[in-house]
């Protein structure tokens, strides 16, 4: 058990999403999130520096984890929860892919929020207050993919 963990940041995938957009979807949401956290400083990141004193790394202090929802609708859920209680949180939706930024802008400013598929949900807060909003989810497995034969690797 990882022992800084006062604080986490937590980002929830939709299962029946291809991999590559949850790849996306999570890097965009984790290179946005420190924009919206007033609680973020720079001194909660740590640079790893290799032997040769070149810098490896920027590393948040806090842990990342990542779970796994079963469909958008826990996730509409979870982001509902999660701005109620006062969490640090973004969502990325289908509304988020498309040939250009404005384009991405337009649909998602335009598309009622229930015709949105959530893509993923990424939080940041407290562990204390995040701990019953994330319980039910597990903890993110790779699918079985081309070339694992075994099919159990997992992120």
């Amino acid at each position: 058990m990882y022992t800084d963990n006062e604080y986490k940041w937590v980002a929830v995938l939709n299962r029946t999403t291809p991999l590559p957009q949850l790849l996306n979807a999570m890097a965009h949401l984790a290179l946005g999130m420190p924009r919206q956290c007033h609680e973020v400083t720079a001194s909660q990141f740590h640079d790893y520096q290799g032997p040769d004193q070149r810098l490896l790394a920027t590393i948040s202090h806090w842990p990342v984890i990542v779970l796994q929802a079963k469909n958008t609708n826990q996730l509409r859920t979870l982001r509902s929860a999660a701005l109620a209680v006062g969490l640090t949180c973004q969502a990325f939706t289908d509304t988020m892919l498309g040939p250009s930024a404005e384009a991405q802008i337009q649909k998602t400013k335009t598309t009622p929020e229930d015709d949105v598929e959530y893509v993923a949900v990424f939080l940041f807060g407290r562990q204390e207050d995040m701990q019953g909003l994330t319980k039910k989810f597990s903890l993110f497995t790779q699918p079985n993919a081309v070339g694992n034969p075994k099919g159990t690797d997992s992120l």
